[in-house]
């Protein structure tokens, strides 16, 4: 009986191991710092809205990127996307101020939402994959041009807020 226990107790352990262990969960970063690179993690990537204290890698693609008040602290300052692929959750521009510059040549995939602010300035050159699979997103571009959208999340919905522009 105890060696069955035993078995029992160690195949169980290694089940919620499995399980734990493909569960992701989703991180806030929030951008500080002004100009910079999307790679630049221990510059920019925070953990909090105008922390000092810095993620050990990229947003991923179960995590919500925000740029804030506390993101660009003077005007005329740049986000370049210099890796080939990005992939977040959620990217949430609002509350961002001094007018910053998006510049992206590359792919990004979002699998929740997307929100630009008016007073922003938005160089996409590359393409966005809206991979949601589940309703109630929302796209804002407030008429920042992106060249190539797809949607491709199979059960996704979203809900546009403003027009898109191409």
């Amino acid at each position: 009986m105890k060696k069955n226990f035993t078995k029992l107790y160690r195949n169980l352990l290694v089940f919620v191991c499995m399980v734990t262990g493909l569960t992701a969960s989703a991180n806030e970063y929030y951008w500080v710092g002004g100009t910079g690179n999307w790679s630049d993690f221990a510059n920019h990537w925070a953990t909090s809205s105008g922390g000092n204290a810095f993620y050990l890698q990229i947003p991923q693609s179960v995590d919500n990127v925000h740029f804030d008040a506390n993101s660009f602290l003077s005007s005329g300052k740049t986000i370049t996307v210099d890796v080939a692929t990005v992939s977040v959750n959620t990217m949430d521009w609002t509350g961002v101020t001094n007018t910053p510059s998006f510049v992206c040549s590359n792919t990004m995939n979002i699998s929740g939402s997307l929100v630009f602010v008016s007073a922003m300035n938005v160089n996409f050159g590359g393409s966005v994959n809206f991979t949601s699979v589940s309703l109630g997103q929302t796209i804002s571009t407030f008429g920042k041009s992106i060249s190539s959208v797809s949607f491709t999340g199979v059960g996704g919905g979203w809900v546009l807020q403003s027009a898109f522009v191409g």
